[in-house]
């Protein structure tokens, strides 16, 4: 039986260790995690990357403990139509919580037999506007500071399609189940609508530690006509480039957009259709290769998102919950051999 008696912790406490974000931002006792450098976040320019940036994606707040009972309480944007979701990942098992009208989640019966302290992870919601107000254990429970993380860097940068706002929960999205199945450490840099080949994001791609990068680049770029057949061979080499600077050695697999059946031969505002986006990416990549870059590889986004996956699109160009569980199931066997 669950404790009554609870042990409140403040998210700034010193033993929690925030994963999967650049910087914590504190208000009023509440914290959250900015995947952007907050106090540089105006050089970032338009408002509606800086709103994304300010989502949790694959944000995590780690610690140890032996309590039988964890929870917590969220400050969430009561203006968005959304079901949050927050995933406590103790000793290695998901337990995925319901977010209720309040703000408060929590899972009982977490502690195993003999109650030694475990790892912990809160993963927060990877969608939405939403603060950390706190959590809280059993009263008489241990609390410490969580491992120090000895798994390798996983960076993926891309659109919603990589911030998965439509995954059943945080670790459910493509890039977290990627990084569980192969033993990462991720840093989602997906930004919904906002995958534009921002030179300080690749330069920000640069200071991070980075064993393997995953950069799905196309879909924002054709919604937005922000590059023409002109312009985005040129962006995208450059963007590489940057990020290739600080990281030599690090296997970069560069993805196309997956399937989007309006899109594939309708052109945009400048004259592009999907295919074409995919074409230039294509070019761009082997045009990389072919002056050294070794260690990039190109992955075609209808191999991993096909055709014939249609019917799991939710909107006609987001995946599904079970579609993102398929793209991560095709993408860990891929992404494992670049890391051999």
């Amino acid at each position: 039986m669950a404790r009554q008696s609870r042990r409140l912790i403040s998210p700034l406490d010193p033993l929690l260790r925030w994963d999967g974000c650049i910087s914590v931002e504190s208000r009023h006792g509440a914290a959250r995690g900015w995947r952007l450098p907050h106090d540089r976040i105006r050089l970032f320019g338009p408002d509606d990357l800086r709103h994304r940036a300010a989502m949790q994606a694959g944000v995590r707040v780690c610690f140890a403990t032996d309590s039988d009972h964890i929870g917590g309480q969220l400050i969430v944007d009561s203006a968005a139509d959304i079901a949050y979701v927050v995933d406590i990942v103790a000793a290695g098992v998901v337990h995925s919580c319901p977010v209720d009208a309040e703000g408060r989640f929590g899972i009982d019966g977490i502690a195993d037999a003999g109650r030694q302290p475990a790892d912990v992870e809160v993963w927060l919601p990877q969608f939405g506007l939403i603060w950390l107000a706190e959590l809280y254990v059993d009263s008489d429970a241990v609390l410490a500071g969580a491992a120090p993380v000895a798994h390798p860097a996983l960076v993926c940068y891309g659109s919603s399609i990589t911030q998965c706002r439509g995954a059943t929960s945080p670790t459910a999205t493509w890039p977290a189940r990627v990084a569980r199945e192969l033993s990462l450490d991720l840093r989602c840099l997906g930004f919904g609508g906002q995958c534009h080949l921002d030179p300080l994001i690749a330069h920000t791609i640069g200071d991070m530690a980075a064993d393997i990068i995953v950069l799905c680049v196309g879909i924002n770029i054709y919604a937005a006509g922000s590059f023409s057949a002109r312009s985005l061979g040129p962006a995208l080499m450059g963007f590489v480039s940057t990020i290739r600077e600080r990281h030599p050695e690090a296997p970069i697999a560069l993805m196309t957009p997956i399937i989007y059946p309006q899109g594939e031969k309708t052109p945009n505002q400048v004259g592009m259709t999907l295919e074409d986006v995919r074409d230039v990416i294509t070019e761009a990549a082997h045009t990389m290769l072919e002056f050294g870059d070794s260690r990039l590889s190109l992955i075609a986004g209808p191999s991993i998102f096909r055709p014939a996956d249609e019917y799991l699109l939710a909107d006609g160009l987001h995946p599904s919950g079970a579609g993102y569980d398929l793209m991560a199931a095709r993408l860990s066997p891929v992404l494992k051999d670049l890391l051999q």
